[in-house]
Formats: C-alpha cells, structure tokens, sequence
C-alpha cells in the first residue's frame, strides 16, 4: 500500500477479541479468528506483501457471543 495504511479485511478491531470458530470443517462468515499477540510479520518485496502469521490467540466464545 503505498500510503502506509492498514485495511482490517475481516473481523473484530477489539482488544482481547475472542474468536468464533463455528462448526470444524464448514466455512461460516460469521467465523472470527481470535485477537494475538507474540505474532511475528514480514515484507516480501518481490510481491510488495506484508504477512503476519501465529502468535498467541484468545479462547473461543461459544454460540457467537
């Protein structure tokens, strides 16, 4: 991006958000993964890409609440 900003695509900007994974194995726009922290990210410069993978996410919240 070339004006340096962050573009949330899915899901909560709350802090400590826990995530809602629905039923294993279906596919749900209502999935939410949890919050992280401890993730780490990176820059690929060949695809101008910036990924950020793992960390240490939040528990569940069942029925989606």
């Amino acid at each position: 991006m070339s004006d340096n900003t962050w573009t949330l695509i899915h899901g909560s900007n709350a802090f400590d958000q826990k995530g809602v994974y629905g039923e294993k194995g279906q596919a749900s726009e209502s999935n939410i993964p949890g919050a992280r922290n401890l993730g780490i990210g990176w820059y690929d410069p060949f695809n101008h890409e910036f990924w950020i993978f793992g960390g240490r996410g939040y528990d569940y919240q069942e029925n989606g609440m």
